[in-house]
């Protein structure tokens, strides 16, 4: 048995070994029998490797669509606020908006402003936001308070007060408010405003360095009707109405108005004060007119209707000063000088003492400076001094035009120091010349200069106080002739009668520069103006723009000549705004009005029918700034 047991161990051993050799065709062929188990799990491992795969794919599919699908959301919620965040935006600018309105329409701004380097405040109205309040170099600015408006047509009417600190506002009646003492006054004063809440009067406020007198209204410019309220006990109350009435020291700090009146032919005119109390005409005259010169700061009157013709001045009772009527006057220093042109006699009347001084030359007088007369002597120009000596001849005063005088000593443009004045040949188109004359050395020059440009600006400053005064240009780089010596710009200490003094103590009566042409104008509008009316054409125009006698005299002197040998002329007058947007003058502190006049004159062969132009009139308030000048073509 055992025999037969290790037999059958020893055949198996032998067929396990054949299987070995044969292997893959015995794997064959077994399975066509019966199952093999290693085959199976091999199988089993291949399939279960195969589902993983799936698996593992199927989730990072899905992972991935979730991802896309997370990501897709996260855009469209992003989207949807920045939607919402627009939508909120455009709800925040409407509400911005509406609140700006209700705070331009509700709130006005006080505003403080001041010089740097100057203790002088000037106080205004601001319809703007506060983050809008522009800061400007060399101004400090900064809102101190508010007024709140009781209508939505509440706006500052511009009316602003250099004495008193006051303004005029309107808000469904005029409003007079007072910074110094924080008062509100109620005038019970209604305006009549158009569709688009624009008024047409012109509103002063009545004020000198003592009080405040009370409110002019001129209701309607073209007809010239004024009313004028006066104020007592805190309270505006309606005085009296009449034609033209104006206003100012001395007339004013009297308690007086000026009123002047002609007829259609201006052959007649009445004139007369009003006592502001009353409302009463006091030295009422037929044919001859009362008329204020500011650059004097003394009554002045003229006999005739015209603003231009003899003149005296008046003392403290408004009695003629002098002995007889002269022409023309210039305040040099503390004198003022009147006299007829290339006349023999002349009167100085010193403001300081209150004396008068009543001289005669041999020579017509053509201009005066601080200690020399500029005099037409045998048809040439001429200095002398004041005992009729002649100092120095100079060239023919034919076909001439004379510029005003000026009394230089020192450097004039790279110009040695002396007195320079200026001269335009007639008969030559932009010929022009300067002479010079030193006193010290006894030395004289004949300068050509430049005729073309922007001729002869001269600018008046009166301050209510003498003043510390800057002023500068914003396109210095057109100026071509300064006096005195432009350097960026001219620093002058200004008086309340218009004198000028620079740091050295020398003394102008103006600012005078000439300027490149920058811009010319086409003449659709103006006047068409003939040798025979220039006189009373200028007169006319310049006294209802605004100029004082003083600035019109200057003004005749210098362009009249040009209108007489032109003998037919187009004249366009350029005012302030127009000017401004050629070449802006700065001045510091800030004018409370200021007027700008630049005429334009064209020579013509025939007359012309040209539509005429509409002109404003011009309204002083305290520290005035007056500028004139002209192109010829």
């Amino acid at each position: 048995m055992n025999n037969n047991y290790e037999n059958k161990e020893k055949t198996k051993e032998e067929l396990v070994d054949n299987n070995k050799e044969n292997n893959e065709i015995e794997v064959v062929e077994s399975n066509n029998n019966q199952p093999n188990k290693k085959n199976s799990k091999n199988i089993i491992f291949i399939i279960i490797g195969l589902v993983l795969v799936v698996a593992i794919v199927s989730i990072l599919l899905i992972n991935n669509r979730d991802k896309v699908k997370k990501q897709e959301a996260k855009e469209k919620e992003e989207t949807k606020e920045e939607i919402i965040e627009d939508e909120n935006n455009d709800e925040d600018e409407e509400t911005i908006i509406k609140d700006t309105t209700e705070k331009v329409t509700k709130k006005l701004y006080i505003v403080k402003e001041n010089e740097t380097d100057s203790d002088d405040d000037f106080y205004y109205l601001n319809v703007q936001e506060t983050s809008n309040l522009e800061q400007e170099e060399g101004y400090k600015k900064e809102i101190i308070g508010t007024y709140n408006c009781k209508n939505e047509n509440c706006k500052d009417l511009g009316v602003h007060s250099n004495y008193n600190n006051v303004v005029t506002i309107y808000d469904g009646e005029v409003i007079v408010y007072n910074f110094k003492s924080n008062k509100k006054y109620n005038t019970g004063i209604k305006l009549t405003l158009d569709e688009e809440g624009s008024y047409d009067e012109v509103i002063l406020l009545a004020e000198t360095e003592k009080r405040i007198y009370g409110l002019l209204f001129s209701e309607d410019v073209e007809d010239e009707k004024s009313k004028f309220y006066i104020f007592e006990n805190g309270k505006f109350s309606f005085k009296f109405e009449k034609d033209n009435l104006s206003m100012a020291d001395p007339y004013l700090s009297k308690g007086y108005l000026n009123y002047f009146k002609t007829n259609d032919e201006e052959t007649k005119c009445t004139s007369s004060l009003i006592n502001i109390n009353d409302g009463k005409e006091y030295l009422k005259v037929n044919n001859k007119n009362y008329h204020l010169d500011y650059t004097t700061n003394i009554p002045m009157i003229a006999d005739g209707c015209s603003y231009d013709s003899k003149i005296n001045l008046l003392d403290d009772n408004f009695k003629p000063i002098l002995d007889k009527y002269y022409e023309q006057f210039e305040n040099v220093d503390d004198n003022i000088y009147l006299y007829d042109e290339k006349g023999k006699e002349y009167s100085i009347y010193n403001t300081k003492t209150k004396s008068v001084t009543n001289k005669k030359t041999d020579y017509g007088v053509l201009s005066f400076s601080k200690d020399y007369i500029l005099v037409e002597k045998d048809g040439n120009f001429a200095l002398t001094d004041y005992n009729n000596k002649v100092v120095k001849e100079f060239g023919s005063t034919k076909n001439t035009s004379l510029t005003p005088f000026f009394n230089y000593y020192d450097e004039h443009d790279d110009k040695p120091a002396g007195i320079y004045f200026g001269v335009q040949d007639e008969t030559k188109d932009d010929y022009c010349y300067e002479y010079y004359y030193n006193p010290k050395t006894g030395e004289s020059k004949k300068f050509n200069i430049e005729c073309g440009g922007y001729a002869k600006p001269v600018l008046y400053l009166y301050p209510t106080k003498t003043t510390e005064v800057t002023v500068n240009f914003e396109k210095e780089n057109l100026l071509t002739t300064t006096y005195p010596k432009f350097d960026k710009e001219w620093k002058v200490t200004a008086h309340k009668n218009g004198d000028l003094y620079d740091k050295k103590g020398n003394y102008y009566y103006a600012l005078y520069w000439e300027e490149e042409k920058n811009h010319t104008v086409d003449f659709s509008e103006g006047f068409y103006v003939t040798e025979d009316n220039a006189i009373t054409f200028l007169e006319e125009k310049l006294t209802y723009i605004g100029l004082n006698a003083k600035e019109r005299n200057e003004f005749i002197m210098y362009w009249l000549p040009i209108l007489e040998n032109n003998k037919k002329s187009l004249v366009y007058f350029e005012l302030t705004e127009e000017r401004d947007s050629y070449n802006k003058i700065k001045i510091s502190p800030k004018p409370d009005s200021m007027l700008r006049i630049a005429i334009h004159i064209k020579k013509v062969d025939k007359k012309i029918n040209i539509k005429e132009q509409k002109l404003t009139k011009f309204n002083r308030s305290g520290f005035t700034a007056v500028e004139w000048g002209g192109v010829k073509y």
